[in-house]
């Protein structure tokens, strides 16, 4: 249960929230300036070739587009930061409030491994390798689970989040995963599920994730429900 408290949060020496709403220092943020503000916080605005795409999937003129992109990691944890950052800012206001962090993302993976689901896993890496598709240097066909679990737990050689780890973050967190490029959307073979919460992501050509987010009611939301997920994604996945 989400327990909203009625103080003031300082998010950086001039941005505040209140009431869930944003403030630059006393001025109500809104939806014409929010990225006038919101880029002291690491906010900014998507790709021109994107907000083009998106905003041709409403009929209402958007002068200023509300989705912006945080930056929230680039040593390998990308995926796992994003997911974690998203889940942050949703959940700040709960009395029992625990950050999550990417370490914490992946000692779930590894405790949701069985010795059939990690054969299954380990099967589809090999495929890779022998695609010459593989990432990283390491051998699936020379890994143990224990190993494969500390490989990806590691601190030292990060293990860069897959599309296989992705899919396993999907249903262990049971969340949708939207994920944005300049084109358009990238298919990750999950169907919506509109009970669920739904974090979208922006992948780039180089091989990078960052957090989207979307100005929404004063404050910057990046874990969505069906009800406030942007009538501009749900029009690009057809979803209604």
């Amino acid at each position: 249960m989400l327990i909203m408290i009625n103080y003031i949060n300082y998010l950086s020496d001039n941005i505040f929230l209140q009431d869930n709403k944003m403030y630059n220092n006393s001025a109500l943020i809104k939806k014409h300036n929010w990225h006038n503000y919101l880029n002291e916080l690491g906010w900014h605005k998507l790709p021109q070739k994107l907000i083009k795409i998106l905003n041709k999937q409403v009929s209402y003129n958007n002068n200023n587009s509300q989705f912006g992109q945080l930056e929230c990691g680039n040593d390998g944890n990308c995926l796992f930061d994003c997911i974690s950052q998203s889940f942050n800012n949703h959940d700040m206001y709960n009395k029992n409030y625990v950050p999550t962090t990417s370490l914490l993302l992946r000692k779930m993976i590894c405790k949701s491994l069985n010795k059939e689901r990690y054969e299954e896993i380990i099967g589809l890496y090999k495929v890779l390798k022998d695609s010459g598709e593989l990432e990283g240097d390491w051998d699936p066909y020379n890994t143990t689970m224990s190993e494969y679990k500390k490989m990806i737990t590691s601190s030292e050689d990060i293990f860069w989040g897959d599309h296989i780890l992705m899919d396993l973050l999907i249903n262990i967190l049971n969340i949708n995963l939207i994920i944005l490029n300049n084109n358009g959307i990238y298919n990750t073979m999950n169907i919506y599920k509109p009970h669920t919460m739904t974090v979208i992501l922006l992948y780039e050509n180089t091989n990078h994730f960052k957090l989207i987010g979307n100005f929404q009611e004063h404050n910057m939301i990046s874990l969505f429900n069906h009800r406030n997920l942007p009538l501009e994604i749900k029009n690009l996945i057809n979803i209604k």
